[in-house]
């Protein structure tokens, strides 16, 4: 289909369905742009269908970072979450490996800066975790366990998570072999299956809190590779 740049990412867009015990409540569309060396990735996801006649919710969120010789490095994290037109959450950080910290800027939902420290080493947000999960499946395909520094906005997590065996699954009307990956010691059962022949993207992403499963689905992918032509895949 196309053949992915040597451990670096391409820019894309994908469209992904999310769905809440079986039930189709939203969509979300992910886009990664570069500048130079550094990576830009938004995303913004809405209620949708009948899900909004109870709650119109939209969340919007951007990260920025970079990738060093150990993987993505974040330098800043933005969301917001509008629920029927009001602002319901709101979160902006500023990271900073070098210095080992992270900063929670105040909003109208914090009134002051708070300084989170870390033990040193990269930091990734949670919009570009499975980025950096993608990355590194790449990057190390004999590696079993990945680690990160997850920043929230209230403190940094130490988040492990361990490869299961490959499988080939349907995903809309086409088979794909996946990699299975796992998040180890968590209260949640989370579940994503990684597509090599998509940039190394999740295309499935399974979470259970309680009596409640959620479900992502990638419906689309548009891949600009470096220095080539346009990938489109419509599911």
């Amino acid at each position: 289909m196309f053949a992915c740049n040597a451990y670096a990412l391409n820019s894309f867009t994908a469209n992904y369905n999310l769905s809440l015990d079986g039930i189709f409540v939203a969509v979300e569309t992910r886009t990664l742009n570069t500048e130079d060396d550094r990576y830009i990735y938004f995303s913004k996801a809405q209620t949708t269908g009948l899900a909004k006649l109870f709650s119109d919710i939209t969340i919007e969120a951007k990260s920025t970072f970079f990738i060093n010789d150990y993987g993505v490095d974040s330098r800043s994290y933005f969301i917001t979450e509008n629920k029927d037109g009001a602002l319901t959450k709101s979160t902006s950080l500023i990271i900073s490996s070098e210095n080992n910290e992270v900063v929670s800027n105040p909003t109208i939902f914090q009134e002051d800066t708070v300084t989170i420290k870390s033990k040193g080493g990269n930091i990734i947000d949670p919009l570009s975790l499975f980025l950096a999960l993608a990355y590194d499946l790449e990057k190390y395909p004999g590696k079993s366990t990945f680690s990160y520094q997850l920043a929230d906005g209230t403190t940094i997590k130490d988040n492990v998570y361990s490869k299961i065996p490959g499988k080939t699954i349907a995903v809309g009307n086409k088979l794909i072999e996946v990699i299975g990956v796992t998040k180890l010691n968590s209260e949640n059962d989370i579940m994503a299956l990684f597509s090599p022949e998509y940039q190394f993207l999740p295309v499935i992403i399974e979470r259970t809190n309680g009596d409640t499963r959620y479900r992502y689905e990638l419906i689309s992918l548009e891949v600009i590779p470096h220095k080539s032509e346009t990938l489109k895949v419509v599911f």
